[in-house]
């Protein structure tokens, strides 16, 4: 078994920012989606769940851009706490 190391300072700090956005939105989610029904606004849903978090203008971009950037995040703090004791 792999030894767990002890985290640098500054990505602590980075993962708990991270921790605590998630917190602040109240968003348990852990994987986004996105779909345009019908030329409506872009919305932003759970993908295990299919519930609607909340919905954009047309921007098909941010969209993407705002999913991959939140699901990024979450694998990201999975796998730094996976690698390292607190």
């Amino acid at each position: 078994m792999e030894k767990l190391q002890k985290m640098e300072e500054n990505l602590f700090y980075n993962i708990r920012h991270l921790k605590t956005f998630k917190e602040i939105t109240k968003n348990e989610a852990i994987v986004w989606g996105y779909r345009w029904p019908d030329g409506k606004p872009i919305e932003v849903f759970n993908k295990h769940n299919n519930e609607l978090l909340f919905t954009l203008g047309h921007d098909i971009q941010l969209a993407e851009y705002i999913c991959s950037l939140h699901n990024m995040s979450n694998k990201l703090v999975k796998e730094v706490e996976s690698k390292y004791v607190s």
